[in-house]
């Protein structure tokens, strides 16, 4: 590297720095940091970017004298296709003695196998540089006043105003590689100039050639083969016995996810002043979310295989009815095998549903590239960027016949979305006049889902369309030649249903307030005139809701009546007018709620009842303690699966309900279930206090820990971590929010409520996760769960106070304990309360990474996350949130004498008879029972308990 000696020391223009430069030190900035150059004709700038003070200071000097010898340097490529073509042409132009000092070197901006140089210069005049002085962009050509006016710019803001050159060494050229735009690949014949090129997209060759640089790139960070680094990362954790060739593809297909992302962050970033002190950052951040997914994907390779199998059978299984559960935590690669089956076996059709927009559009890319790289296809003109810079997806026309996205109403596209989200909101309006005078209505990709996606081998939806496709039959089958022939067409092989859909949609009631249950009735008598039973129906209808109004506290309305139905002709005129309004359901609605039909909804609450929650709570709300009154009505579920015309399903994930809750929503088929038992490669380690649920009535006394308590922790942890909070909404609303934002506003912590997890995967690169309270809903939405229940066990005929009818309240523990009788209530209330909170901890992804759990929750972790082995402590914390005080009247010893009575008498005491002999709730049986085999007094013999051997 030739440096003209006259030219030194260099000295740093910020006159509060002052830095000099000797040889040496220049040298290593020019290394690091690059050099600043700027052409202007006879004369040339030539400078640095202080490393100590982020100033740039440059100095000018004859064309053919410059300070830095050009040769070995490579430019960084110009972001405009045109501008960089144009730049390469004038350079190459006046620097064809190889001798020329400035004869830098350059990622090519045209394809030599489709445009030659000739081509370059016939279309290009000789002259006029007027392209690059556009303000704020870092052109190479400009005239003096123009490099003084940017200096000072980029000097004042930060943001790189003047081109830079970088030693052409391994690293940098694979750097400036991925950072080139797309080369020139054609002429256009009827333009000249730089608007003749074709600068966009690049050949199959420059894409792969940019792929390489971006696996050069991440081995010279890791320092050798990424094969061999991640295989001795994975050896050092005690995983071996891997195939070391799928190995090696399972790496290439994680870099072409990853490579992207970063290639749009890079080109981001390297638009900031001293950005090569972070630029090297990114990579290794790439290889860390390189590894753990790679690690993990081969620990479940064996499950993975079994489930692949199971779904390639299906093909043969079309008439069968089948439901297979399977129970496995998040980052398994359930998504990857569904992929890799679908992919891999092209006579498979499938209908995936999944939580959110984001993951429908996700899995769908992920498809149709994986279909395209099998097939040989071009895809990266396909590509299309979101608002976020690392978020991609495919348009939606490529191989659009194989994998087909049927998301929800756009709020870009629809002129009527907002009335059509008020109208959604009001559950029972229709939709249909609003689309009738639509001028947009021909070509609504909404309305055009029910052709294109019969017509497509994979539908990808969201569970918001469920109903839609579950009702619509010409999905279940795929036309491979179109709707208009019945040429080619067969069965659905499969519908996959990835996380909770049994629980959220069938089983979650629905709540009404007054106003809501007014326009209701209103909607359903106006629509009730029509017919001749109007009188009756209405008569019923009227008394459901007015005994809703008599009760004093939370109770149970009584069916009006158990047999009641709605006469086929209501139904199928109701059905005719507002069919429209499941299909309307778009996704950007919280995904707690719920829509049904309701018209079935009246029916079944008819035929169940309701429950009535009335009272008042308070609430603290900003700083602020207020009393807010409850009057809800909520309304059983009557959402019920029958798949006997279905295709085989596939649930995933948090449907871990027992079989007598299934096949109370799920009905006429054969269930199936597989668990996949995976041992964690990383450390999931937890800290959990068991001494509070944190309860909204408690807020204002237990603010002023949990604020000490997240602020030591903090402290104790510093702040190199990415912080996941799930709490219930009324912490989150009454101080949490404001918390956060007012003392850690720079870490940027994630914060999400319970109720609002379903899809929630922004937190999987969070490593410390704090859970604040307990997803714990009130005893009228647990009771209306449940209520189909309790239909033999209710007294007949009249209204229930839910507590003490049913329940009381254990002060000891903070939780409603459920009468033997209406024990099923706290079961089911047990099992959604579970499955909110282990969601919560596996959205951190945990196989995926290390990560720590800070739980203030009386649930025991381990009895909702069966992955986790066992927690540090029990008792976190205890100095803030302690125990309650032992009482005198314990009834420890009362247990322990009932067992030991019932295993003298029968050898084995099973929980109920102890329950029964002592009177004591089961909850707190299990305690002291726990107590008694951690002593060694007994031991299990499966469900029940005994004496030990003898020694």
């Amino acid at each position: 590297m030739k440096i003209r000696e006259d030219a030194l020391p260099f000295v740093c223009q910020n006159p509060a720095c002052n830095q000099q430069y000797d040889a040496q030190t220049f040298r290593d900035v020019l290394n690091l940091w690059g050099l600043v150059y700027a052409d202007c004709g006879d004369f040339i700038y030539q400078g640095i970017t202080c490393p100590r003070c982020k100033t740039t200071s440059i100095k000018p000097a004859p064309r053919n004298d410059p300070i830095v010898d050009l040769r070995d340097f490579i430019i960084v490529p110009n972001a405009n296709p045109a501008a960089n073509t144009w730049e390469q042409y004038i350079e190459r132009e006046r620097a064809k003695d190889e001798k020329d000092q400035l004869n830098f070197k350059f990622i090519p901006a045209w394809d030599d196998e489709t445009v030659s140089y000739a081509d370059i210069i016939n279309r290009y005049p000789s002259s006029s540089y007027s392209l690059f002085t556009t303000p704020g962009v870092p052109y190479l050509m400009m005239i003096p006043g123009d490099v003084e006016r940017k200096l000072v710019n980029e000097n004042d803001t930060g943001e790189i105003q003047l081109r830079r050159l970088y030693p052409d060494t391994a690293e940098f050229r694979n750097l400036l590689t991925i950072m080139t735009p797309g080369s020139a690949t054609d002429i256009k014949t009827s333009h000249a100039g730089p608007s003749a090129l074709r600068g966009e997209g690049g050949s199959e060759k420059e894409s792969e050639d940019k792929f390489n640089a971006w696996i050069g790139l991440l081995e010279q960070v890791a320092g050798g083969s990424l094969t061999e680094c991640a295989k001795e990362y994975l050896e050092s954790l005690g995983y071996s016995g891997f195939d070391l060739e799928r190995f090696d593809v399972a790496i290439k297909q994680y870099v072409r996810r990853l490579y992207s992302g970063f290639s749009e962050q890079i080109r981001d970033l390297s638009t900031k002043v001293g950005f090569e002190e972070k630029i090297w950052d990114l990579p290794k951040e790439a290889l860390e979310d390189l590894t753990y997914p790679v690690c993990t994907d081969l620990a479940v390779v064996d499950k993975r295989k079994e489930f692949i199998e199971w779904v390639e059978k299906l093909e043969g299984l079309r008439d069968s009815r089948k439901a297979l559960f399977i129970d496995a935590p998040m980052g398994t690669g359930k998504t990857c095998s569904i992929i890799e089956a679908l992919v891999e076996n092209t006579a498979l059709s499938a209908v995936i549903f999944m939580p959110t927009n984001r993951s429908c559009k996700e899995i769908a890319a992920k498809l149709k590239l994986k279909i395209a790289l099998k097939r040989g296809l071009k895809y990266w003109e396909y590509f299309q960027r979101e608002k976020s810079l690392l978020y991609w997806d495919l348009k939606r026309e490529f191989l659009e016949k194989e994998v087909y996205l049927a998301d929800g109403i756009s709020k870009d596209q629809c002129p009527y979305f907002t009335e059509i989200m008020e109208r959604y909101r009001e559950n029972w309006t229709k939709m249909r006049d609003i689309c009738k005078g639509c001028e947009k209505r021909r070509a609504c990709g909404f309305l055009l889902h029910e052709k294109k996606a019969p017509e497509s081998r994979i539908v990808v939806t969201t569970h918001q369309q469920y109903g839609r496709f579950y009702q619509v039959t010409s999905i279940r089958k795929w036309f491979k030649n179109g709707l208009d022939t019945n040429d080619g067409v067969v069965p659905r092989d499969v519908y996959i249903v990835d996380e909770d859909l049994v629980l959220s949609h069938c089983y979650q009631p629905i709540g009404l307030n007054r106003e809501e249950i007014a326009d209701l009735c209103t909607t359903l008598t106006g629509f009730l005139s029509d017919f001749g039973e109007n009188q009756q129906v209405e008569d019923k209808i009227k008394r459901l809701f007015g005994q809703s109004g008599m009760p004093g506290k939370t109770s149970i309305i009584p069916p009006v009546d158990p047999d009641f139905e709605f006469s086929k002709a209501i139904v199928e005129k109701w059905d005719e007018t507002f069919s429209d309004q499941t299909m309307f359901v778009p996704e950007y609605v919280d995904s707690s709620e719920t829509v049904v039909n309701h018209l079935e909804l009246i029916q079944n609450a008819l035929r169940l009842g309701v429950v009535v929650e009335k009272g008042s709570r308070s609430t603290h709300r900003h700083g602020k303690g207020e009393k807010e009154k409850i009057e809800m009505v909520f309304l059983p579920n009557p959402k019920i699966l029958d798949l006997s015309e279905l295709p085989p399903h596939v649930f995933f994930d948090c449907t871990r309900l027992d079989d007598k809750f299934l096949k109370k929503k799920v009905r006429h088929v054969d269930f199936e279930r597989m668990r996949i038992d995976v041992k964690p490669r990383w450390q999931l380690r937890v800290w959990q206090n068991q001494n509070t649920d944190l309860p909204q009535r408690w807020i204002p006394r237990d603010e002023p820990n949990v604020k000490k308590f997240v602020r030591e922790l903090f402290d104790e942890l510093g702040k190199n971590h990415q912080f996941f909070f799930v709490t219930t909404k009324a912490i989150r609303e009454g101080y949490l929010d404001d918390f956060l934002e007012q003392e850690y506003q720079q870490l940027a912590p994630l914060v999400v409520h319970y109720g609002n997890l379903n899809g929630f995967n922004k937190a999987k690169a969070c490593d410390v996760g704090i859970m604040l309270g307990s997803s714990i809903p009130s005893n009228g939405v647990e009771i209306a769960t449940a209520l189909e229940f309790l239909q033999d066990k209710l007294p007949k005929n009249q209204i229930t106070p839910t507590s003490p009818d049913l329940w009381t309240w254990n002060k000891r523990n903070g939780q409603r304990v459920y009468k033997e009788e209406y024990a099923i209530v706290g079961e089911l209330a047990r099992l959604v309360r579970f499955c909110e909170q282990r969601q919560a901890i596996a959205s951190t992804r945990y196989l995926f990474h290390d990560v720590r759990f800070y739980i203030l929750s009386k649930d025991p972790v381990c009895e909702y996350e069966p992955f986790l082995t066992k927690t540090e402590t029990d008792q976190y914390r205890a100095d803030i949130f302690p125990p309650k005080p032992t009482r005198s009247d314990s009834k420890y010893e009362q247990v322990k004498e009932a067992v030991f009575e019932l295993a003298g008498k029968h050898n084995l005491a099973t929980e109920m008879e102890i329950h029964h002999r002592t009177g004591i709730s089961r909850t707190t049986l299990r305690k002291h029972l726990k107590r008694m085999l951690d002593e060694g007094l007994i031991v299990r013999a499966g469900t029940k308990y005994k004496r030990p051997p003898l020694p």
